[in-house]
């Protein structure tokens, strides 16, 4: 079975920051979540899963802007289990650099992403658990 880490950005202004992945299913197209990906055998622990994907998704100066706290859910799907990790970031902007894996990005007020068409459908409400850690 297949593990996957996501991280529920937030920043001080209690939004959260989330994209629209180049989906391969098409139903699941347009749809917005989290940032992340799959752990690699070559990882030590989610922390190191976690970091190399957003490190990749976005450039390696986002490691000096964030900083990891706890797990916030497992997610457990017929094909995988998805770890969502709270994330702060308390740099001044985000670009993702893998426009072959995401097709859209934003930040988002928690109300905002509720309104959204979201991949889980609970990505607003891990957000505003997230946002107080």
């Amino acid at each position: 079975m297949r593990e996957t880490v996501r991280a529920v950005i937030v920043d001080q202004n209690h939004r959260t920051f989330l994209v629209q992945h180049r989906e391969r299913n098409p139903a699941d197209l347009g749809k917005w979540g989290n940032p992340g990906g799959g752990i690699d055998k070559s990882d030590k622990d989610h922390l190191q899963a976690l970091t190399r994907e957003l490190a990749e998704e976005f450039g390696a100066e986002i490691i000096g802007q964030i900083e990891i706290g706890a797990k916030l859910l497992v997610n457990h799907r017929p094909d995988r289990t998805d770890h969502f990790y709270t994330v702060r970031f308390f740099g001044s902007s985000i670009s993702p650099q893998a426009p072959e894996e995401i097709m859209n990005f934003g930040w988002f007020t928690i109300d905002e992403a509720a309104s959204l068409k979201l991949f889980f459908g609970f990505e607003a409400k891990l957000a505003a658990e997230a946002t107080f850690f």
